[in-house]
């Protein structure tokens, strides 16, 4: 039997993500999952990310708190918004 592995992406530039990969690391750790973290430069990070070559990835976000601000991470033309495939019904919702 193989145990769960995965790898967590996470952009180098932010300690506080460095720190947070590093505690889920170690959480899962306790129930047997092996979590590698790949600390990575900006571009390289975005560039797997938007490619969707990774297992898991920390991602942080923000928008504007209005309507419009949810179409910025979910609509249909988000820019990276829900992994950069937004949804038509938030989009028409919206």
């Amino acid at each position: 039997e193989r145990p769960l592995s995965l790898e967590l992406l996470v952009p180098a530039t932010s300690t506080s993500r460095v720190r947070y990969a590093q505690v889920v690391q170690a959480q899962l750790a306790a129930v047997g999952v092996r979590v590698t973290i790949a600390a990575l430069e900006p571009a390289q990070f975005y560039g797997r990310v938007d490619a969707g070559r990774y297992d898991a990835a920390l991602l942080a976000a923000q928008a504007d708190p209005s309507p419009d601000g949810a179409l910025q991470l979910w609509g249909r033309r988000a820019a990276g918004g829900a992994g950069g495939r937004g949804s038509q019904n938030v989009t028409g919702y919206a």
